[in-house]
């Protein structure tokens, strides 16, 4: 009932926002407000389960009377100003929009009918979902093992107090219980995924990034048809949409794919706010696209782009002044909050990235061109107020070399970024050491140019390049700024330092959020660029282009598009569950089945650290009077421990090959041994 009931409402949500935004007059056809409508939706949906989330509330029931609230006040917003009357021309049946439909149809089938049942711990994709099915059984981010806290004297020594993705708040000096721990990573993701567990378990839930995916297509496409023309904005959607980390990526439980759809709605937002002037939407995309640093932290990066952009307009613009400052205003604010939220909710994460990744210098970028984007819009607002004299001269200075000498602007970073390209592929992967080893982090981030071309060709990367550079050069770009500039710090930043474990296909999801989109983006704006001075071959020119592209990324996905992943799974895991009481103590070697075991399905399995002292092992079993294990045996311990198997299980999935310094070439099996054994001293 709760899940029908949610449905209901998410359906009454979606159409009576259709009016709404429909009154406001700022979208051109049917397609940008029902497109707007469905993600104004999911959005708010998304947030009020976050918030549930956050004071350990949540629930599909709950869910559901704050949804109540929220479409009777839609439903009144909707009733306001009258009746929506739908323009003439607004809908229109035609047959480009049949292909548009045809498309996402058969998009929908390859993103969700192969979904990726990535149960076991380990790596995020498995924190991710364990920690969406925590959410869905327990209403929040609190976890407790009471086991562990009454029982630390006995098992210290011989347990881990954490799991893969999971700290341990005692050793952290969070918490006087060691049986307290706290879950990695940022959790608007994982509450997303819990939504899809309360409506139909696993299979729902393993195909919330398909159903992400496929609106961030929508959200890609809408925004690409303001640049482009939208028969070519359409073809840069289909190119990415076969990118072969764009479906690896939407159909695993990771973050990138929701980043991708906040980012390009929020450039959306932001295009149209800027066009019509409608400080709304000014303020929504801003609190959108600082939305996503509470889905990954690393989004921070995208303050770079709005604050450059907040001093560009500035300077450029009297009549968008206000529009710059509220805009990196809502943005800050939002990407403050998640800043906040970091630091109290997960603060393990928080610390380590702080203290040894790269979070400290990019909020300390982010915090210095915000003061001076600060102080370029205060010292505007004076030259607006007075506009007159010297002041406004040195204004006018400034827009003249922006806008007069752009070409120049253009022709100094043509030669940077080829510069950049050539260095970065033909280089810097020469002058590595000597014997450095192919499956360190090191040769991977020397070779990131290269290894970026398994997923974009090099010839498509220098169009992209052109196209950036005539973007820059046309005289109406200031909506697109932001864009322009988060892409090439996005682009650049991940190239010189992917800051990833280098196997593939995982490391390509540090690139799928932005760069992979917008180098195809910005390659189908230079490629329909040219194509206008030859009008006749123009439409023989992009589809040449698009059919490379094409098959360049369906040769690169063939060996898994049409795989599901790890399917075998699910059913693995709850065979072992059934066979594993809850009043018994399990412990593995294994944190890939221990997570899952102990967080999804809510039995006694721990992780046995791998420096575990072999007497308290033995007293630790003399203690419970039997200890079983599951697929892990303590070595030289048989003249002190009675062993017996109880159960046999082999944990057995397809997936795709895990390869350093090569594009992988294979589905592999991958096995896990689940093999019961009871522990008990001689």
């Amino acid at each position: 009932m709760d899940v029908v009931l949610f449905l209901v409402l998410c359906v009454i949500l979606f159409l009576f926002l259709i009016p709404i935004i429909g009154k406001k007059q700022i979208f051109k056809d049917m397609g940008q407000v029902l497109f707007s409508a469905l993600s104004f939706a999911v959005i708010i949906v998304w947030v009020e389960a976050f918030l549930l989330v956050l004071f350990n509330k949540y629930s599909l029931l709950r869910l559901d009377i704050l949804l109540i609230i929220t479409a009777i006040f839609v439903i009144i917003m909707s009733r306001k100003g009258g009746r929506w009357q739908v323009p003439s021309g607004f809908i229109r049946h035609d047959k480009f929009n049949i292909i548009i439909l045809i498309f996402f149809v058969l998009i929908s089938y390859l993103y969700l009918a192969y979904p990726t049942y990535y149960i076991i711990g380990g790596r995020d994709q498995g924190v991710y979902s364990s920690l969406g099915v925590y959410i869905s059984r327990t209403g929040g981010l609190h976890i407790h093992d009471d086991f562990l806290t009454d029982n630390y004297d006995v098992v210290g020594d011989v347990l881990r107090l954490g799991y893969p993705g999971y700290y341990s708040g005692y050793e952290y000096s969070l918490s006087s219980q060691p049986g307290r721990l706290i879950p990695q990573f940022m959790h608007l993701f994982p509450t997303v995924l819990a939504i899809g567990y309360d409506i139909g378990g696993m299979p729902v839930m393993f195909r919330m990034n398909g159903a992400i995916g496929i609106i961030s297509l929508l959200a890609i496409y809408f925004f690409c048809t303001q640049l482009l023309d939208k028969k070519v904005a359409f073809l840069a959607t289909v190119a990415l949409a076969f990118n072969p980390s764009q479906i690896w990526n939407a159909r695993i439980t990771q973050t990138e794919v929701l980043s991708q759809f906040l980012l390009f709605f929020a450039l959306f937002l932001l295009v149209f706010a800027y066009k019509k002037d409608r400080r709304s939407f000014t303020w929504l995309s801003g609190i959108i696209l600082g939305l996503n640093c509470l889905n990954r932290i690393d989004c921070h990066v995208f303050g770079i782009g709005v604050f450059v952009f907040v001093i560009y307009m500035a300077i450029i613009s009297r009549e968008k002044l206000r529009f710059a400052f509220e805009f990196g205003l809502s943005y800050a604010l939002a990407a403050l909050l998640s800043l906040t939220y970091a630091y109290f909710y997960s603060y393990p994460y928080f610390d380590d990235l702080w203290h040894r990744a790269s979070l400290k210098p990019l909020v300390m970028i982010n915090v210095l061109l915000f003061i001076v984007a600060a102080l370029v819009v205060i010292i505007a607002y004076i030259f607006k107020k007075q506009d007159k004299g010297d002041k406004h001269e040195i204004r006018n200075r400034y827009k003249r070399f922006l806008y007069i000498k752009r070409h120049h602007i253009a022709a100094i970073l043509v030669v940077l970024l080829i510069g950049l390209f050539l260095y970065a592929y033909f280089v810097r992967p020469y002058i590595l050491p000597i014997g450095t080893d192919i499956n360190s982090e090191e040769h991977f981030t020397a070779n990131a140019m290269v290894e970026f071309g398994w997923y974009i060709p090099e010839a498509i990367t220098l169009m992209a390049i052109l196209g950036v550079i005539l973007l820059i050069k046309e005289t109406n770009i200031n909506a697109y700024v932001v864009f322009i500039v988060i892409a090439m710090a996005n682009i650049v930043g991940y190239i010189y330092k992917p800051s990833i474990t280098p196997d593939h296909i995982w490391a390509s999801r540090r690139w799928i959020a932005v760069s992979i989109p917008s180098i195809i983006i910005f390659a189908m704006a230079g490629m329909e660029r040219i194509s206008r001075s030859s009008t006749s071959h123009r439409r023989v020119l992009l589809w040449v282009f698009t059919s490379f592209m094409l098959t360049f990324f369906l040769y690169q996905s063939v060996i898994f598009i049409k795989t599901p992943m790890l399917r075998d799974y699910k059913g693995q895991f709850d065979d072992l569950a059934e066979h594993i009481p809850g009043d018994e103590v399990f412990i593995t070697n294994s944190g890939q089945l221990a997570t899952p075991l102990r967080i999804v399905y809510d039995k006694p399995v721990y992780e046995v650290r791998g420096d575990y002292n072999q007497d308290a092992l033995y007293d630790m079993v003399k203690h419970f009077g039997k200890v079983y294990t599951i697929g892990w045996l303590p070595e030289n311990m048989e003249d002190r421990l009675d062993i017996q198997k109880v159960y046999h299980l082999e944990f057995n999935g397809k997936y795709l090959q895990k390869v350093r310094g090569a594009y992988p070439k294979q589905i592999i099996d991958r096995k896990y041994n689940g093999d019961l054994y009871i522990l008990t001293a001689k």
